[in-house]
């Protein structure tokens, strides 16, 4: 489950190198990403290893995770992780819980056999008092279950509160949710986990595999098609690559690049399978770069052979222009 965390991130104001040569003029300039998020959670993790110098890397970052703030809006733990970096719950809270729980992904198809999974989630009080948590469990309705509603953590030690996620109990699609305990005796929110887990909805294995000329494995960008969506996956491959996905007609077209027809020179294939159907068992596609005969015809090698004795509709290749020595020829 990624992210782990949400950091401020958008329009900060961050020291200027005075040796870069863009990014304006000055001391400081106003920058958004990751890069700006990632500094607010390493000087967090540096105060509570300062605070806490015992704690591992792992610790310290539970504990981060743990003691987040929950957004508002609806967030899922895939967009910001357990929450926002709260630094100063982190360094007042002295129990942390486990920073995410992830229950697996269930794959098409899905069988009787499918059976729950169950996780521990582990609290840890580093106080001097005990500490009663009640829990709660923040889902989309989905298949997560808590195996006990209340527990109290030692001064000093750990407990574990067992929680299954339950793929029967799912249909198929993303389910999330959030294990939010609160302090008994305040009402306070202590800690937060997330929790999520994967049921796969009708999906087969698209196979993929670039030729060169050479008959050895090639390289490229490819451009998969799903007839009636006009948003495209695109993929580099190296070699081949599986791709899972949703039953239909597939258009793969792909660039590789290839020798020319001459020593000196290169050429780039321009390889298209125009339909593979996926429906009900994996399909393969082999983009082979063999070169185009004068009528346009593809050489009838031995791997377009074998590609075609694979079921696979072999793409014809053509040189590109991008070469205008190679067009020429």
């Amino acid at each position: 489950m990624k992210p782990d965390i949400s950091a401020p991130g958008v329009d900060i104001t961050a020291a200027r190198s005075q040796e870069t040569t863009g990014g304006g003029e000055g001391l400081h300039r106003i920058l958004s990403g990751t890069s700006m998020a990632t500094p607010h959670v390493v000087g967090a993790a540096a105060i509570l290893a300062q605070q806490h110098p015992d704690l591992t890397g792992a610790q310290l970052k539970e504990h981060l995770m743990s003691t987040a703030k929950g957004p508002d809006g609806g967030y899922s733990p895939y967009e910001v992780g357990t929450g926002r970096l709260d630094v100063a719950a982190a360094v007042r809270t002295t129990v942390r819980g486990t920073g995410s729980l992830f229950f697996g992904n269930c794959t098409w198809p899905h069988e009787p056999s499918d059976v729950a999974v169950t996780k521990d989630l582990t609290f840890t009080n580093t106080g001097s008092a005990d500490v009663t948590l009640n829990l709660a469990l923040a889902e989309d309705g989905g298949p997560f279950t808590l195996g006990a509603t209340t527990v109290t953590v030692p001064a000093g030690g750990t407990r574990a509160v067992p929680v299954t996620g339950d793929p029967q109990a799912a249909s198929a699609g993303r389910h999330v949710g959030y294990v939010t305990p609160t302090d008994a005796a305040t009402g306070q929110p202590v800690t937060r986990t997330s929790v999520a887990l994967l049921k796969e909805e009708e999906r087969y294995d698209l196979n993929i595999k670039p030729v060169g000329r050479d008959g050895k494995p090639g390289a490229g960008w490819v451009t998969i098609n799903l007839a009636g969506d006009f948003r495209p996956w695109q993929v580099y491959v190296d070699g081949s690559t599986t791709m899972r996905m949703a039953p239909g007609l597939y258009t793969v077209a792909g660039y590789l690049d290839v020798a020319g027809e001459k020593a000196d020179r290169s050429g780039l294939a321009v390889l298209v399978d125009p339909e593979t159907v996926l429906k009900d068992s994996a399909a393969d596609v082999v983009l082979v770069g063999a070169p185009a005969r004068a009528a346009g015809a593809v050489r009838a090698d031995a791997v377009v052979q074998a590609a075609r004795q694979a079921r696979t509709l072999t793409a014809r290749a053509t040189t590109s222009p991008r070469m205008s020595r190679e067009t020429r020829d």
